[in-house]
């Protein structure tokens, strides 16, 4: 615990020098050490409070609870390896013009689609012309559409990990992911459980896996996917089981562009 020139406790990682300034300092995660001086305490309160909070959100191996500064870093660094310099010179100028100043201190996880709204509506207070608004929103969406990709990378990982610490394994179940401990697949209904814990902590209506690879299918249909190779996927044995649901889906796609038409006609 620092004190000052009188005596007095100032927190851990703060000192104050016979000149009067204060010193803030601490170890980071790499073990360097990392100290700055301010002639006011609360300045000084102020950096090591922000300077721990980086710190402790800025490693790649931790990417649920990571900053999205810290984020845009990585992601920017290996871009620089598989695009144009002028399009990472563009990444860069839009996210340090419109896209930090919003959500750089965020954690990935607490990202929402209002977020990044409000960067869009910023940019269009201030006057930017649309063609820059739509470059945030392409480097926008492929920094947090890379982020998704690296977490699902994780989540594999770590359940493969898992799996390698299960002592018998069924040679049916040897190529599967998801195991219990018994090194069988996971029940559904565990999958359901956890789904409908998560639903009530965000106060929405509850939804099973059954929905949930519904909706991955109508998805998959509506970005035009083959019924061949959705059959595929979801490992139906029989083509007409897909195709009930690709004509379906396809109707009501229809009808949807349809009355997208008669909107913009204004039929009554």
């Amino acid at each position: 615990m620092g004190k000052d020139l009188k005596g007095k406790d100032l927190g851990v990682g703060i000192t104050q020098q016979k000149n009067g300034l204060y010193n803030a300092g601490f170890v980071d995660k790499l073990g360097k050490r990392r100290v700055k001086r301010f002639k006011k305490l609360q300045e000084c309160r102020k950096w090591l409070d922000e300077a721990k909070y980086i710190d402790e959100h800025s490693s790649i191996t931790e990417a649920n609870t990571m900053m999205v500064d810290a984020w845009f870093e990585y992601w920017i660094s290996i871009k620089e390896k598989t695009v144009r310099p002028n399009t990472v010179r563009n990444y860069r100028e839009r996210y340090h013009r419109n896209i930090s100043k919003v959500i750089g201190k965020m954690l990935l996880v607490d990202v929402k689609p209002i977020h990044c709204q409000k960067i869009f509506s910023d940019m269009a207070d201030e006057g930017y012309k649309t063609t820059t608004i739509y470059q945030t929103r392409i480097t926008l969406y492929n920094m947090l559409d890379f982020a998704k990709e690296d977490e699902a990378i994780r989540i594999l990982k770590a359940q493969k990990e898992k799996n390698s610490k299960i002592k018998v394994i069924p040679m049916e179940w040897a190529d599967q992911v998801f195991l219990c401990r018994k090194g069988e697949p996971v029940k559904n209904s565990t999958y359901d459980t956890a789904l409908f814990k998560l639903c009530d902590k965000v106060g929405i209506k509850r939804f099973s896996m059954h929905v949930l690879r519904h909706t991955f299918a109508t998805r998959c249909i509506e970005a035009g996917m083959m019924p061949k190779t959705l059959q595929k996927i979801w490992g139906h044995s029989n083509i007409g089981i897909t195709m009930n649901l690709y004509v379906h889906i396809t109707e009501d796609e229809k009808h949807k562009e349809i009355e997208l038409v008669a909107g913009a006609l204004k039929v009554i």
